[in-house]
């Protein structure tokens, strides 16, 4: 960002195509700072981005920073207000789901994800269901509600996108091994 800003000055640009790179250079730079647990330097990017910028990514994004920061009240109005402002209904219901989950709302969290699983349906091909199948799946484990959690994780791992089917797997092993089904926990692992 500091020798794209050097070469063609401070924001905010005229150009079009400026803007594009620049506020394409600020989102790597985010997501480079969270995948290295540099929360503050994403939030930081962040804020940078937001005060010259809007993407539908910005708000599941930034909650989810949020969320590693540990500032679960202000992640969950982020995500709301997202949703009211034209946010990637997909990614910013299922880190919503997520946060309400950690906040013990578990009901209203399973609520959310049932939104997310159904707007990723919606989408055809392009949808991505198992993901907030599989964290509705972990919702419902934590309210001892597993035969809806096996449901939840059979039918992500029977969906073409998502995690690549990893945790969905690895939770139903576990559910398995834990019910003493271990052909079932096997071939969940295989």
């Amino acid at each position: 960002a500091k020798l794209f800003e050097e070469k063609n000055g401070s924001p905010p640009y005229e150009d079009q195509q400026l803007k594009n790179e620049h506020s394409a250079i600020l989102a790597i730079l985010s997501e480079v700072r969270l995948n290295l647990d540099d929360y503050p330097g994403a939030l930081k990017v962040l804020d940078q981005y937001s005060s010259l910028y809007y993407s539908s990514w910005f708000a599941a994004s930034r909650a989810w920073v949020l969320m590693k920061l540990g500032r679960l009240d202000e992640a969950i109005q982020v995500a709301k207000l997202g949703m009211l402002t034209g946010a990637d209904p997909g990614r910013t219901l299922n880190i919503l789901g997520i946060l309400l989950s950690m906040k013990n709302k578990r009901e209203e969290s399973i609520q959310i994800f049932n939104q997310a699983i159904l707007y990723e349906n919606s989408r055809g091909e392009r949808g991505q269901p198992a993901t907030p199948l599989n964290n509705s799946g972990e919702v419902y484990r934590e309210i001892f509600k597993e035969e809806l959690a096996e449901a939840s994780w059979q039918k992500a791992v029977r969906m073409p996108d998502g995690c690549e089917h990893i945790l969905p797997s690895l939770n139903l092993e576990v559910l398995f091994i834990e019910q003493l089904r271990i052909k079932e926990a096997k071939k969940a692992i295989d």
